[in-house]
């Protein structure tokens, strides 16, 4: 057996009176000895250090740049996240990764107004790219803004064709009471692509919403046999 010293640091033990048989299974009808163990630790010292070598051993690294900033994230040092992303991008102007990371932490800091135009400098410098025209359709939703939001998911679903784009776009709809418009749409997807289970599988929950059992059904039986 376990003794308790096996168990390594104890947070704290829980007596839990009478049947727990909905947690912890059937045979605990006279009560739960729970003993809860300290979870693993983040070595935030380390990792900081760990990545401020790197740094220093690969200078010219926007990727190395961005794990720094991440741990000061983690830090919640987001003055020093802001400037490890603004040297990452600076290094490397397309590295998308950090470019998505500077707009999250403006964001997360509610500095919407700046993740803004981070946004619409992707769509300056990257025309071509869906990938700004998608975050300003993220922030605007964050702004409750669904009808800018549904113009930047439109355009960035001409940039470039996906499932999750395309999934934005119906759920803005559904959200602008536009739920007939929207399933239209991802109907047309799915016959257009009957291989993308992604949207096979968002259009049978739209069935099923509307208590259309009968093709939700026939739609995931469709999945099951691309995907046993």
């Amino acid at each position: 057996g376990v003794g308790f010293g096996d168990l390594g640091e104890l947070e704290r033990i829980e007596v839990l009176k009478g049947p727990q048989g909905t947690l912890f299974g059937k045979n605990t009808s006279a009560g739960v000895i729970n003993v809860r163990t300290v979870g693993p630790q983040f070595d935030f010292g380390g990792a900081l250090e760990t990545y401020a070598a790197l740094v220093k051993l690969a200078p010219k690294s926007a990727a190395a740049q961005l794990r720094l900033a991440r741990v000061h994230v983690l830090q919640k040092n987001y003055a020093a996240a802001t400037h490890d992303l603004k040297r990452a991008v600076a290094l490397e102007p397309g590295y998308m990764p950090a470019r998505l990371a500077q707009v999250e932490l403006a964001a997360r800091n509610g500095k919407l107004d700046d993740a803004m135009a981070m946004a619409r400098q992707m769509q300056s410098q990257m025309p071509k790219s869906p990938v700004g025209f998608s975050v300003e359709g993220d922030l605007h939703m964050q702004m409750q803004r669904p009808a800018q939001a549904l113009a930047g998911y439109e355009k960035a679903l001409t940039l470039g064709k996906s499932p999750n784009l395309l999934v934005k776009v119906a759920d803005t709809m559904k959200r602008m009471g536009k739920a007939k418009e929207a399933e239209q749409r991802v109907t047309q997807w799915a016959k257009a692509n009957p291989s993308d289970g992604a949207v096979q599988l968002y259009l049978a929950e739209i069935h099923m919403s509307n208590k259309q059992y009968k093709p939700a059904a026939e739609l995931l039986q469709g999945l099951l046999k691309q995907k046993p």
